[in-house]
């Protein structure tokens, strides 16, 4: 923890770090509230299109996490894209889980698109400064002061720390982040198919560690790409050219989409991790990457985040916003149901890595089961759009918004 001298009179209720989707809720739904909030970012949000029309990076949004932007009234259905159902494979299986059918499992958005939507609205109704890089942290008696690198302190009762795995507020406070970075690197692109997506999610599993991903956009011949490889793979795969690259695409899908074309194509290093806690001292709590950071493949990393912001909500105290011990029932329930999710991807990497022939029998026995098996796999479609007992700890399920 750094201190501080405070530099500014003006105390708000709260200070949210960080404006992507999950800081951005938190800001407008504590807006909504009547509360005072001054929302702290480095630079505003910037409308993206590749050469196909469309932001490389998306995100499928759960039923919850859809009401809830409905509730902000940031939600545009335009533009977003349902997953109706979902096929998920393996490249040495004989077997396929088939989800969906009775009920959307998803909307696929844009990031730019809605972060600026949602940026929009939030300078109606909070305090915006930007640019503003937290540089000091230090908790007074009745509130925290967070100093910047060029600009005027700001000092809230309650700290919310949504800026992202880096580190940032919550390692100013003494947070210990345990992120180790994997062994791979993802691929984000937009492609054009030739066969139309019918909102049909599709998910292939590769014998080299590879997970890919093709999500349906709002046109019906682009999807989202999500592939995630063992580092020299994407290394390969980085240089080739975009011909070479739909040819992979193609067969590595079994030709599923039909992919005839590519666009810019962006990579990043893969990371799990964890914060050991998410209410590091009295007046700070993290929420999304910040507390947790997950693996792609299931695209849960800000469905999760916005289960932090409902929960967040919902447990909001009146009147002083950070009293002794306010904030560890949450801190306890968050992080349960992180090493839940952390869990399950750690699980699926392995069982779907695992080479040997008796394994890989095993593998495809239990995927027809539990492909035949619709109790099973409909708690487990719960669970995956937020809405099963384990995803709702600590969350109001009685109305839109806690």
């Amino acid at each position: 923890m750094t201190e501080q001298a405070p530099s500014t009179a003006k105390t708000h209720d709260v200070a949210v770090v960080g404006a992507g989707i999950v800081g951005l809720a938190a800001a407008l739904g504590l807006a909504q509230r009547g509360l005072q909030v001054a929302l702290l970012e480095r630079a505003a949000p910037e409308r993206v299109r590749s050469a196909l029309g469309f932001d490389p990076r998306t995100v499928a949004l759960a039923p919850p996490a859809v009401t809830l932007l409905k509730h902000l009234g940031v939600w545009d259905d335009a533009g977003a894209a349902a997953i109706d159902r979902m096929e998920v494979w393996e490249e040495e299986g004989t077997a396929t889980l088939h989800f969906g059918e009775d009920e959307t499992l998803a909307h696929v958005v844009e990031n730019s698109a809605l972060t600026e939507r949602m940026w929009s609205a939030a300078e109606e109704c909070v305090e915006v400064r930007c640019p503003f890089h937290v540089a000091g942290y230090n908790e007074l008696e009745e509130s925290a002061a967070l100093s910047g690198d060029d600009a005027p302190g700001v000092e809230a009762r309650l700290v919310l720390a949504a800026d992202g795995a880096s580190g940032g507020v919550g390692e100013l406070a003494g947070a210990h982040l345990r992120r180790s970075r994997l062994e791979q690197h993802a691929i984000v692109s937009v492609v054009h198919c030739q066969r139309e997506h019918e909102g049909v999610a599709l998910q292939r599993f590769g014998v080299q560690g590879s997970v890919l991903a093709l999500l349906p956009l709002a046109d019906p011949c682009h999807r989202a790409l999500i592939w995630s490889l063992p580092t020299r793979r994407q290394e390969a795969a980085m240089a080739w050219d975009d011909d070479a690259f739909c040819r992979a695409l193609n067969d590595e899908t079994e030709a599923a989409a039909e992919v005839r074309g590519v666009g810019p194509r962006f990579t990043f290093p893969l990371r799990q991790g964890l914060a050991a806690d998410v209410n590091p001292s009295q007046r700070l709590v993290m929420l999304g990457d910040a507390a947790r950071t997950l693996h792609p493949m299931a695209g849960q990393g800000v469905n999760v985040g916005l289960e932090d912001v409902r929960a967040m909500l919902a447990r909001l105290p009146e009147g002083d916003l950070a009293p002794p011990g306010a904030w560890r029932r949450f801190a306890a329930d968050r992080r349960a149901r992180s090493k839940l999710m952390l869990g399950l991807h750690s699980a699926l990497l392995a069982a779907y890595g695992a080479k040997a022939p008796l394994v890989r029998a095993l593998r495809n026995m239990g995927v027809r089961f539990l492909d035949g098996n619709a109790p099973i796999k409909a708690q487990l479609v719960r669970e995956a759009m937020g809405v099963g007992a384990l995803a709702t700890v600590g969350i109001d399920q009685s109305g839109a918004m806690p």
